[in-house]
């Protein structure tokens, strides 16, 4: 039997804990709180060919297998309210070469305050247990303050976030509506009834796998530097939002901000964009910006949302079609703790993204959605259909596919000095969502 999790910090640790499981044990008393439990279930099946250049007939298929499951509790009163979200995946693996990671990362918590995530391995498997939610609000008409690890969204995009500071969604992970989270204090202060003030300090530890550049020791301590902070003025009204935006993220200060408006017939327009002073060099500035377009309609009674995105970025590398057989970017500093961090895969500097939510009856959804580098062509696609069985039970169904000639940003990377390419994988994913 896997113990349940190992946790460091044990003193705060178990003391959060206990006091999240007394709330829950004690819901009932409790006459005028609510309180709710939602699990979902991700079962995955990773296909991908690991071939080779000189003898096509031994290419090898490799199938790689794993059941994800969030178990998600919440707990709501009066001015109080608290979640607890437990993330487990067992994974079974033949290879686990260069796939895009549409996975569930939650591998470690190398930089996060408190270790709460264990990885048990076996010979050709893992389980990793990872407590994804633990947090505590206080809240009431102009106030809301924030402990623990939970997670915030500062951006305007579907699928690309420019002005997430904290915990940034990552494009291909596969749930767009979960963030994994992370551990922070947050306020918000009800500046007026359209205006929003925003604090949020997010302490970690230093790491030198993360940044082989680091100037401190890699001791793990928590240090200012390695911390995140920032903060968020946002007003709104009938006609859109405007937020501006100062922090520091990754020993990167950054500035940014942005708009959503509303357009004709329905049409709304959103943008952010973010300017960076990086770390290694504090003279090179560098932006990231995303503009989006989304509209809703009608087609033959039934709803339909269309969406394109433009994202760019100047910490990325630009690739060029069929450029070279090898693929063997050079990444910056910036990019390479970035995508080390998870935070996201796409390491060039032009992309779009367009995608359809069909509603095709009262029970089923249908989703489509892509994202395709601009300097190369080369594309991944998600395209998904659900089933809502009842209120409380749906059930999906997804597939990803990679689109790329070798060399490409989504197409096959070959190593150098290897004779070995390897594939971009197709995902498939069963998924089951239960509510009580």
């Amino acid at each position: 039997m896997v113990k349940f999790l190992q946790l460091t910090n044990t003193s705060i640790s178990r003391v959060i804990l206990s006091i999240t499981l007394l709330i829950v044990y004690n819901f009932p008393i409790k006459l005028l709180a609510e309180f709710t439990v939602n699990d979902n279930i991700n079962f995955y099946g990773n296909n991908h060919i690991d071939t080779y250049q000189s003898i096509d007939e031994n290419a090898n298929q490799a199938v790689d297998l794993r059941l994800d499951n969030r178990f998600m509790t919440a707990y709501t009163t009066n001015h109080f309210k608290s979640e607890f979200h437990l993330l487990t995946s067992v994974s079974n693996y033949v290879q686990n070469n260069f796939t895009i990671p549409v996975n569930l990362p939650i591998e470690g918590d190398k930089t996060n305050l408190f270790r709460l995530t264990r990885t048990d391995n076996f010979n050709n498997s893992s389980m990793v247990n990872r407590i994804d939610r633990i947090n505590f609000t206080y809240y009431d008409n102009n106030l809301e303050a924030t402990i623990g690890r939970t997670a915030l969204t500062w951006s305007r995009g579907r699928t690309f976030h420019v002005t997430d500071f904290f915990n940034p969604q990552n494009p291909g992970f596969y749930d767009g509506d979960y963030k994994i989270g992370t551990d922070m204090a947050y306020v918000n202060w009800a500046v007026s009834d359209n205006s929003y003030f925003s604090v949020v300090a997010n302490p970690k530890r230093n790491s030198c796998l993360l940044n082989p550049n680091h100037s401190n020791s890699c001791d793990g301590d928590v240090t200012m530097k390695d911390s995140t902070f920032a903060s968020r003025y946002i007003y709104s009204n009938a006609w859109g939002d405007v937020s501006i935006i100062i922090g520091q993220y990754l020993e990167d200060y950054a500035l940014g901000g942005g708009f959503s408006y509303g357009l004709w017939g329905g049409t709304v327009l959103r943008t952010d964009v973010s300017f960076w002073s990086p770390e290694y060099d504090r003279q090179d500035y560098q932006s990231m910006a995303m503009v989006g377009l989304e509209k809703g309609l009608s087609l033959f009674s039934r709803n339909v949302t269309l969406f394109g995105e433009y994202y760019h970025n100047d910490f990325g590398t630009k690739t060029s079609k069929n450029n070279a057989s090898v693929q063997n970017p050079i990444l910056n500093p910036t990019m390479q703790r970035r995508v080390l961090e998870m935070d996201t895969y796409l390491i060039g500097k032009n992309y779009i993204s367009l995608g359809a939510l069909v509603e095709i009856s009262s029970y089923w959804d249908f989703n489509y959605s892509n994202i395709i580098n601009t300097d190369d062509g080369s594309m991944f696609n998600f395209i998904s259909l659900s089933y809502e069985a009842t209120d409380a039970i749906s059930l999906s169904v997804t597939i990803g596919q990679s689109l790329g000639d070798t060399g490409d940003d989504f197409g096959d990377i070959c190593i150098e000095g290897e004779n070995t390419c390897y594939q971009m994988e197709t995902i498939f994913m069963l998924g089951l969502s239960i509510t009580l």
